[in-house]
């Protein structure tokens, strides 16, 4: 899974505390907790390519603004 999101995609009238590593390090061990075995990372150009995901192009993943990938399967 592909993602990204900055403290500006945190709705205005909250603490934005959703953005960085540190967040999905923290639902990556929630997914643990449920049996599954995940890696998160940084994404590199390399990765937005390979995944073929324009999404990922318009936002301009990791060019404007950062991404990781997280990649879960079963323990």
């Amino acid at each position: 899974m592909l993602v990204s999101v900055t403290d500006t995609d945190a709705p205005a009238h909250t603490q934005p505390e959703i953005s960085g590593i540190e967040s999905l390090k923290k639902l990556a061990a929630a997914l643990r907790e449920r049996g599954l075995d995940v890696e998160c990372r940084e994404v590199c150009a390399n990765d937005v390519e390979v995944l073929g995901t324009a999404w990922g192009k318009r936002l301009g993943i990791p060019r404007l603004r950062p991404g990781w990938l997280l990649e879960a399967r079963k323990a």
